[in-house]
């Protein structure tokens, strides 16, 4: 039953599959004796007593009904949770009624313990004993967790049916006549409406007692119930169902005063309750009640004025594509809702990937004692024709096997909860990394034939399934590990590699375009780069990481095979190819950074880290070729010690901002000094990255064979500019406050380092080799450099 919700939406928007809505019903409706559980009462006499899956004899469960069901909590339970099992039977129909899908929804009103008188009445009575009185004991939270499929129901078969039906008839959805419309308040549910505007204004009042923002509402306990996110949960339902009631004219016309008056209460919390919402950064909320505004308007109900999030600063002067661009979102979903589907893209399969990564994870599954079902999964993963949401769930269960290591016995929760975070976030994994069971789990892949699958699934058509097929040679490539290494280019020393390295350059290229394309955006301070710009950096990325840990170690073979493929029909530099993106890259750096966003940073630093690793080992093929690109890489590094230098304090931007918010609890003292020091690290992290780079030209040289690379190096980079840098580095090194002394320290040393090698190797009669000589004597930085060559230990060979 957990399973069936993921086979109902497609991975690429979360829009419903037909097909599969039908085929899942009417499995459900032909069993529905035994699979659904529509009442949850297992009291003495109840039918459900004799389902196959009822409680057994001993259970002390057996005997109670709902209401006691949810005073005991019984939807906390990990397993064999009586209420979490009726509650998914009813989600489940819900979710085979959404959509456009007619047919369904017809279906499910035929049901008639889910009619929508039924749904109605159980709704607002869940808590109603059999004498009539109200069980007060209930927590509120678990009221509106089963409350929540029910108003699905109501939303997706009955609000959204093409049928005409009138809902002014149906008995509970307004006051009945005569009754004053109720303070909201704990109590008494008289009406469908009345209850919505009682929760609303509810959780406007729990969430307006928040002076902080909490890291998660999971479970987060107030005075007025125990799980924060379950009422939050429902309030986005009822939003939306409120969108659809408002929408279809046959089931809301203005003239009754007294309905007119509830709406307009509804209307009145909205902009508290969208402050709130914005403040809590509840993105989908937020929408919504945009929808609700506009669905509202269509009724004459006007004057709701709802303020946009995210506006960096008051000041900044709006341009027309600013304004654009903030109302772009509110566009689609009202062309969304005036078309009847769904403008809000649902979860996908992530959610139970989790669950299938120890099915084939782990040598306990029946079978599975050589991985025999990992192989399977592997080997269909890439299988010609295979549907290409069922390839991206393949990936990630294979890529989150390598995060969670089921068979690693030493591995606790805690480490796997880190390591799943870190899965679905798209870091590196963590903790588990450094682990032995780590390396065996990138043995077994190799011998499973991971990395044909990695390279069949990267010339997919699809670009989720590209990048989760890069992202898992990256990590599988992890430590530079040689048997992956080696399996890489054995797999691509082939003829038909060439599609392989077409497609990388495509990657390539077409981020190039559209990295252009939102540098404006960027550049505006009130706009956030597209999904698109955001995904192509991300290609980029692991496209770099990709070839960086192919060339570790010293790879001679993958550095070689990378500029020159000599077996293909048509040969791609992906060396060359992979400079301009990393100049567009660049052209990012700055506003990024001082936006608080350090993933172009991360981007950049690996770009020039996986150069440096082209030429370790001193390839003097690879040297000589970097060496004449163009753009230069000299000019690219020039660029980034031009850009990038240290601050002594924060932009006041929305990235920094919110950081402030989730290190609150962490470390409520010095929190500007702690976002200071990550800021200005990454910094440093990125200058020793170009520093290594602008030393890989120099490994290994000597005056008779790579004169043209020295000299090159000598005319070219700005050397004043890293003098530069390394008088800034011992100027900070005593500013803790700042930056560790630590990193600004490592990163004087690759200054130093780098001069010390260029002067090495040049002729000091020459007007350049005098520069270098005068720029390490020089008064003005004698002290800075006398610093760094007192910490500076290096063995030199001269042969």
């Amino acid at each position: 039953m957990h399973m069936f919700p993921n086979c109902l939406l497609t991975e690429c928007n979360g829009s419903p599959i037909s097909n599969n809505q039908n085929t899942v019903l009417r499995l459900l409706v032909e069993e529905k004796d035994v699979l659904l559980d529509f009442t949850c009462d297992y009291s003495h006499g109840s039918k459900n007593l004799d389902l196959p899956q009822s409680v057994s004899t001993d259970d002390p469960r057996k005997g109670k009904d709902r209401i006691a069901l949810m005073l005991e909590m019984d939807h906390q339970l990990k397993i064999r949770s009586l209420l979490k099992y009726h509650m998914t039977g009813l989600r489940l129909l819900g979710m085979c009624a959404a959509g456009k899908n007619q047919t369904t929804k017809d279906s499910c009103s035929q049901i008639p313990e889910i009619s929508l008188q039924k749904c109605i009445d159980t709704f607002l009575d869940l808590d109603q004993k059999k004498d009539g009185s109200r069980e007060e004991g209930i927590d509120a939270d678990v009221i509106y967790y089963v409350q929540r499929p029910y108003l699905r129901i109501i939303a997706n078969v009955y609000l959204t049916s093409l049928e005409q039906r009138s809902f002014k008839d149906v008995q509970r959805w307004w006051p009945a006549a005569g009754i004053e419309s109720q303070t909201p308040k704990w109590g008494v549910r008289q009406s469908i409406m009345e209850e919505f505007l009682r929760c609303l204004h509810v959780l406007y009042d729990r969430l307006k007692h928040h002076d902080t923002i909490p890291n998660t509402m999971v479970s987060l306990q107030d005075s007025f119930g125990s799980d924060l996110s379950l009422h939050v949960g429902i309030v986005l339902q009822i939003i939306q169902a409120l969108v659809a009631f408002f929408l279809d004219h046959d089931c809301f016309s203005r003239g009754n005063m007294l309905h007119d008056s509830l709406v307009k209460d509804i209307g009145h919390l909205m902009p508290d309750l969208n402050f709130e919402f914005c403040r809590f950064q509840l993105e989908e909320h937020i929408k919504a009640l945009m929808e609700l505004k506009y669905a509202l308007g269509k009724h004459n109900f006007g004057g709701i004025v709802l303020l946009q999030p995210d506006v960096e600063s008051e000041e900044v002067e709006r341009t027309v594509e600013s304004y654009f661009s903030d109302n772009w979102d509110n566009f689609r979903a009202r062309v969304a809702l005036e078309l009847k589907i769904d403008p809000n893209p649902s979860r996908s399969m992530i959610g139970s990937i989790r669950d299938l990564a120890p099915v084939f994870g782990s040598k306990k599954t029946m079978g599975n004692s050589n991985y025999e079902h990992l192989k399977t999964l592997i080997n269909v993963t890439s299988a010609p024709g295979l549907d290409p949401s069922s390839q991206l769930t393949g990936l990630r269960i294979i890529t989150s096997i390598l995060f969670l290591q089921p068979n690693n016995k030493f591995a606790t929760q805690d480490m796997r909860d880190s390591e799943w975070h870190r899965f679905v976030s798209s870091q590196e994994p963590g903790c588990l990394n450094s682990e032995v069971s780590f390396s065996e789990l990138q043995d077994v892949y190799a011998e499973m034939d991971a990395v044909q699958t990695i390279i069949n699934c990267v010339q997919s058509t699809y670009e989720q399934n590209v990048q989760e097929a890069l992202r898992l040679g990256v990590i599988l490539l992890a430590n530079g590990r040689e048997s992956i290494q080696n399996d890489f280019l054995r797999k691509l020393s082939i003829p038909s590699s060439q599609t392989f390295f077409q497609q990388l350059q495509r990657i390539l290229q077409k981020s190039i375009a559209s990295i252009k394309e939102s540098i404006p955006r960027i550049n505006e301070s009130t706009i956030r780069s597209s999904a698109q710009t955001t995904t192509s950096i991300q290609h980029v990325v692991h496209i770099f990481t990709l070839m960086r840990r192919l060339f570790m170690g010293q790879h001679r073979a993958a550095q070689e095979f990378f500029r020159v493929q000599k077996i293909n029909r048509l040969s791609v530099n992906l060396l060359n190819e992979a400079i301009l993106p990393l100049f567009e890259l660049i052209s990012l750096l700055k506003n990024t950074i001082e936006k608080g966003d350090y993933s172009v940073a991360a981007g950049v630093s690996e770009g020039f880290e996986m150069f440096a690793e082209s030429m370790s080992g001193s390839n003097y093929s690879n040297q000589v070729e970097l060496a004449g690109s163009a753009p230069s890489l000299f000019d690219l590094a020039d660029r980034v010690f031009f850009k990038i230098v240290l601050m002594d304090k924060l932009n006041d931007t929305k990235a920094f901002r919110n950081r402030r918010i989730s290190l609150r609890k962490v470390a409520p003292l010095a929190l500007d000094s702690i976002l200071l020091q990550e800021r200005n690290t990454i910094c440093c992290k990125l200058k020793r990255s170009v520093t290594r780079c602008l030393l890989g030209f120099l490994e290994g040289v000597n005056l008779s064979k790579s004169q043209s690379v020295t000299q090159q190096m000598l005319i070219t980079v700005q050397w004043n500019s890293i003098m530069h840098q390394l008088d800034l580095a011992y100027q900070a090194s005593n500013k803790e406050d700042v930056i560790p002394s630590s990193e600004v320290i490592s990163e004087g040393l690759g200054y130093y380092q780098l001069f010390r090698t260029i002067e090495a190797y040049v002729n000091v009669d020459d007007e350049s080799g005098n520069h270098i000589s005068s720029l390490l004597s020089r008064s003005s930085s004698e002290v800075a450099v006398q610093f760094f060559a007192q910490r500076m230990g290096c063995v030199e060979v001269s042969y």
